[in-house]
């Protein structure tokens, strides 16, 4: 998304909206008959998102608060007026953009959106890898998760448990 979106020249003097419009639209709580963010949201996402760089010379991202948005940023009432703090440190960038991603998964339309998106064939549901394929007795356990050979991005992991399931969005950030 950073390459294709603009994302890559969104910055905190020039916000760029496609970044921001796109995670809503096409990526997340989608334009359904309850879809009912606003214009300011698309734009308050695109500050949250100022910043992030991608390096096509070593298909890297990289954070650079210099480039990012630090003030405050006001939602509609569609997302219940959240307000993302604006953060002036070193983690700034993945604690903004965790918030945001948390905001919009809070949402009803976003599950549907996702799945509608993974019946349609988009890229999204694509399994990438499997972590665990089996049963374990009661008590903690605890898997790691390598993602060394995938691109950075948002992607989706699934919890199933017998009657169970849960899916919920990881930011990898390289």
């Amino acid at each position: 998304m950073l390459v294709y979106l603009n994302g890559r020249s969104n910055t905190k003097t020039a916000p760029d909206e496609n970044y921001g419009r796109e995670l809503q639209e096409l990526f997340t709580v989608g334009k359904g008959p309850n879809s009912y963010y606003t214009e300011d949201d698309i734009k308050a996402a695109a500050r949250v998102l100022t910043g992030w760089q991608f390096t096509s010379d070593t298909l890297t991202t990289s954070f650079n608060l210099s480039r990012h948005d630090t003030t405050s940023k006001q939602f509609s009432s569609f997302y219940n007026s959240t307000i993302i703090t604006g953060r002036n440190d070193a983690n700034a960038g993945i604690n903004d953009l965790n918030d945001l991603i948390n905001m919009i998964f809070a949402q009803p339309e976003t599950a549907k959106s996702f799945a509608e998106n993974c019946t349609n064939g988009l890229s999204m549901g694509r399994e990438v890898t499997t972590l665990v394929d089996g049963s374990y007795v009661a008590g903690h356990h605890e898997v790691v998760f390598n993602g060394n050979n995938l691109p950075s991005g948002i992607y989706y992991y699934r919890l199933q448990s017998g009657n169970f399931q849960q899916v919920k969005p990881m930011v990898l950030v390289k």
